[in-house]
């Protein structure tokens, strides 16, 4: 429990800086938003799709930052537990939350967990991290109807020899 809560005030310190351009004030809860939803699962899906959802870093950089998080979480969260089973359960829940915020991450977020030197140890852990977050991200991308594949090219438009994108220029005399 001990453990817990201080992933939860860690992780909870890190989502503040990450909201400095969030429009609330400091002290009060934007509506719809409940101190009972506070568990390090929430704090870290919320703080991994903050991140994924940044319009001011590229992909990769987004993938560093995703990946830092999970492995602080996980760290934080396993740092006193001996069970190598309540670790890598620990470890499994972190990640689903994770990939569950941020599925188009999921390999970022798989890797930290199997980098992590006491889930690494665990026999057959990589491939039950490998399932837990394939299947998490995948569930989270036909809950929100995310598409899998890229739209059809619309039909090119036989009067200017073009798609509708296409700029046409007229020659000059």
């Amino acid at each position: 429990m001990k453990t817990r809560l201080t992933l939860c005030f860690i992780l909870l310190s890190a989502m503040i800086g990450l909201r400095a351009e969030d429009a609330t004030p400091r002290g009060q809860t934007p509506a719809g938003e409940q101190a009972e939803q506070l568990t390090p699962d929430s704090i870290l899906a919320r703080q991994v799709s903050e991140i994924a959802a940044s319009s001011s870093a590229s992909r990769k950089i987004k993938a560093k930052r995703i990946a830092n998080a999970v492995r602080l979480a996980v760290l934080s969260a396993t740092a006193d537990v001996k069970d190598p089973d309540q670790a890598l359960k620990i470890a499994l829940d972190l990640g689903t939350a994770a990939a569950q915020a941020a599925p188009s991450f999921a390999e970022a977020i798989r890797d930290a967990i199997i980098s992590i030197p006491s889930i690494a140890s665990i026999p057959g852990a990589a491939a039950q991290v490998q399932a837990a977050i394939t299947a998490a991200a995948a569930a989270s991308d036909h809950s929100t109807g995310a598409p899998t594949t890229t739209p059809p090219r619309p039909p090119q438009n036989p009067e200017i020899g073009g798609g509708s994108g296409d700029v046409v220029v007229s020659p000059s005399h």
